[in-house]
């Protein structure tokens, strides 16, 4: 349920820098740790290798307006470069100059250049072409099998707190494995309006579904509605957005939540950008017959993040966060405050394909202690570590190239002073993913 589309809108940097490095490889040039100084292209001005290379350099430091004037010399001295006139309009698309790196890209197409080439020029006009439209609609349908080493949460120790005394746990309560099908379906509408801010409004619905084979009260449904703005102004973008989300388990409503966010984003350079976001959402949770305490829990959950995103390298991406979260509800044992730090990895590895890693420490302390259970006050310290790979399906075929397949492991363990809430458990699941856009 938590999406990010940004693995997929780096093309354009990464294309450029992927070009001129193979360039750069591909040539008889010092090794790769060797930098080539600008006092070493005023002595060999003439050396296109020598060029390539430290323009690649120029790319993977950010610095595109400095690689695009080395692009542009090349070009001067050899108007038939196609692959440089190709990284030229990658990095002209990355700049915002779409009408420029629109001629260029037609310049490419019309030249005769090898498959490979014109394959990638037609892919970045076809970006040119979405980025130029003031709205763009996005979707994506997804279908995928899951595998839980713990569904029901069985505590770890094989026991159960009753009013402090310990009791062993026995069948269905022992811990369960279990699989699932996954089904996903999400749509967004972005609108870009007539501002030089370009400031934009945009709308998002998603579904998500597991149907588990044998824990059937813990079949879930869950609908997500987003919508609000991209207010952008000179290093910063304002970002509120109204949020509401469903959640049914075994068919039957178990909560419904509304409120908002705002977030704040700095753009210290091209690399670097600071973040922080407000969120407060009403939880309106329900009782059901598996779950007859559930609208105990009913209540305002309130939480602040402050993150940092850093682009070490043109393919790879750092980022982390602290959040500081407050949860209210209806009785005082299922109260408490949460402090998280959450770091990620991403590596985008050419082609579409990638890697990301992340790892989230949580420490939550609740309001007061349950006495049916225990008079201990609850307090979990727990751990949350993935990792996934992705890789479009054009490998196999060109027509599958819209086709992202991704495999993800996640493991999970909370160490809670209340035996009843201490456990661990292992996913593995898998998905396919199609996706498709309206002027994008």
């Amino acid at each position: 349920m938590r999406q990010s589309n940004s693995m997929r809108q780096r093309g354009a940097l990464l294309g450029a820098a992927l070009f001129l490095s193979a360039a750069a490889r591909a040539a008889d040039l010092p090794p790769p740790g060797v930098e080539i100084s600008y006092e070493d292209v005023l002595n060999h001005p003439d050396d296109m290798d020598l060029n390539m290379r430290y323009a690649a350099q120029q790319v993977d430091r950010g610095e595109l307006k400095s690689a695009l004037s080395t692009c542009e010399r090349m070009l001067l001295a050899d108007p038939g470069q196609t692959r440089v006139r190709l990284a030229y309009a990658a990095i002209l698309y990355r700049l915002d100059d779409m009408e420029e790196a629109r001629r260029e890209l037609e310049t490419v197409l019309r030249s005769g250049a090898d498959p490979a080439v014109l394959r990638d020029a037609r892919e970045y006009l076809r970006r040119v072409e979405g980025r130029s439209q003031r709205t763009r609609l996005l979707g994506r349908v997804s279908a995928g099998f899951e595998y839980d080493s713990n569904r029901n949460a069985s505590p770890t120790s094989g026991q159960s707190l009753f009013f402090g005394v310990p009791f062993n746990l026995n069948g269905t309560s022992l811990r369960r494995s279990d699989t699932a099908m996954i089904g996903a379906a999400g749509v967004e509408a972005r609108r870009t309006l007539a501002s030089q801010a370009g400031h934009e409004l945009f709308a998002g619905l998603n579904y998500y579904r597991q149907e588990q084979t044998v824990v059937n009260t813990l079949d879930l449904q869950a609908y997500a509605v987003r919508a609000g703005a991209a207010i952008k102004g000179p290093g910063w973008i304002l970002t509120p957005t109204g949020i509401y989300d469903q959640v049914l388990l075994a068919q039957k409503t178990y909560l419904s939540d509304a409120g908002g966010s705002l977030e704040l984003r700095k753009l210290v350079n091209r690399r670097l950008s600071l973040f922080a976001e407000a969120r407060d959402v009403y939880q309106g949770y329900r009782r059901t017959l598996d779950i007859p305490t559930g609208d105990e829990r009913r209540g305002p959950e309130l939480s602040g993040t402050l993150g940092v995103n850093w682009a070490m390298t043109p393919t790879m991406r750092l980022d982390g966060s602290f959040t500081h979260l407050i949860k209210r509800a209806g009785q005082s044992y299922d109260a408490y405050r949460r402090e998280a730090v959450r770091v990620g990895h991403a590596w985008f590895m050419g082609r579409g394909a990638f890697l990301a890693e992340s790892l989230i420490l949580g420490y939550d302390c609740y309001q007061t202690a349950d006495h049916i259970i225990s008079d201990d006050r609850r307090i979990d310290r727990n751990a949350q570590a993935d990792v996934t790979f992705g890789v479009p399906l054009s490998f196999l075929s060109g027509r599958f190239g819209d086709v992202l397949w991704t495999v993800s492991y996640e493991h999970y363990h909370d160490w809670s002073n209340v035996t009843n809430y201490a456990f661990y458990n292992n996913k593995v699941f898998t998905l396919l993913t199609y996706q498709w856009g309206v002027g994008r």
